[in-house]
Order: C-alpha cells, then structure tokens, then sequence
C-alpha cells in the first residue's frame, strides 16, 4: 500500500548534499561546492508521516516552546509515545545521515532509511523551476506473522518498504480526476447553498453548460 507523507526542507550548519545558493538549490553529492565562496546554505530534507510516534523515534516538533513562538522546527527523538499530532511529525526517512537508531545487536549503529537520489534530483529540478514539492506517496507492506500454526497471518500493520541500499520506494502524488459523472454529481450536491437565483444561473443553465462542455 502507499501513505501519502509530508515533504519538509530544513538548513542545517553542517555540510550536506544538499545546498542552497541565493534562490536555488545545488546537488553536491561529494561536497565540493562547500569549500567555494560565497557559502551556501546547506539543507536536509525529511520524509514525515502523520503515524503513532514512539518513545526513541525521531521526530519533528513543532509545538512553540513558549506562548507565541514561532514553529521551533527541533529535530528530536520522541522521549515518550505520542498519539496523532498535528505539529508533530515522525521522520520516516531523510539525507541526514546522522539520525541514528539507537544500536541493539553488537552495538551496531543503524541509520534511518534514507531518501532516494533520484527524488533528491528531482525535488532540486522541481524546486529551481518554482515548484515545492511537499507530499508524496511512499510503500509500505503489510506486516505477517507466525500467530498460530505454520501459516503466516496478517496483523493488519505496515512497515515502510525499503530498496536494498535502505531507500524508501517514493512515488509522486498522482492528481485525483474526475469523470462527467462525478463532476455532475458533485455539482448535485452542492446546488442547495452554492446556487442563488438571485446571483447565479440556475441548475438548469448550468446543466446546459456542462453538457456544451464536457461531453460524452
């Protein structure tokens, strides 16, 4: 299955792939520009689902630290479980490779996955061409256990699905169309409190219209 997420770019001090020149964005994959003047701006980018959040998660919080503040945009782990927040986010995958996940098996550090290079290219051609990219759709797969007996059971749960280098499988989001009948339809539903004599041509008028315009 595919969850639409949430696209974020942030600046960071340290020297990323990722640099932002006056109004555009460079991809420097070996981070020579870093040593040129003038200096650029480097950036990260992060993937965020609207997901249950765990304790040791990393997440992005949003929520002002004091009264009036503006978003505080602080790259964290989450030190207690959170339910769905609208200013919380969990990081999911992202080019900052110094999100570690906390090591379990021989003191082994793992990363979290990481954002394709493809996207990043075509987040930057996007970008420069005035265009923000910021959802997209990314696969997850349902999660199976052995519950009872030899067979596997589906737990109802997903995990995000990972290429073999730990990238997440991105897409983007594709533009919901609609067919004649379903934009008639909702024209339908909407005639009450949308359509006043007074000030708009009638259903009929508008049938009329829509029929001259969008046929069979």
């Amino acid at each position: 299955m595919k969850k639409k997420c949430q696209v974020v770019m942030l600046p960071t001090e340290k020297a990323s792939i990722i640099q932002k020149w006056g109004v555009w964005l460079f991809y420097d994959i070996n981070k020579k520009l870093s040593n040129r003047e003038p200096k650029a701006i480097f950036q990260q980018l992060y993937i965020l689902s609207d997901e249950e959040i765990k304790e040791g998660d990393w997440i992005l919080d949003n929520r002002p630290i004091k009264e009036n503040d503006e978003d505080a945009n602080l790259i964290t782990k989450a030190e207690y479980n959170i339910d769905v927040h609208p200013l919380v986010k969990k990081i999911i995958a992202t080019t900052n490779s110094e999100l570690w996940i906390d090591p379990r098996i021989n003191q082994i550090h793992i990363v979290i996955p990481s954002i394709p290079q493809s996207f990043i290219e075509e987040y930057i051609k996007e970008y420069n061409s005035g265009n923000i990219i910021k959802e997209v759709m990314v696969e997850y797969e349902l999660y199976k256990s052995y519950k009872f007996g030899p067979n596997l059971e589906n737990t109802g749960k997903h995990f995000l699905k990972l290429n073999s280098d730990n990238t997440i499988i991105i897409s983007k989001v594709e533009e919901k169309k609609y067919s004649r009948d379903e934009v008639l339809g909702i024209l339908k539903r909407r005639e009450d409190f949308i359509f006043n004599p007074e000030i708009m041509p009638p259903l009929n008028k508008l049938k009329e219209w829509f029929n001259e315009n969008y046929l069979l």
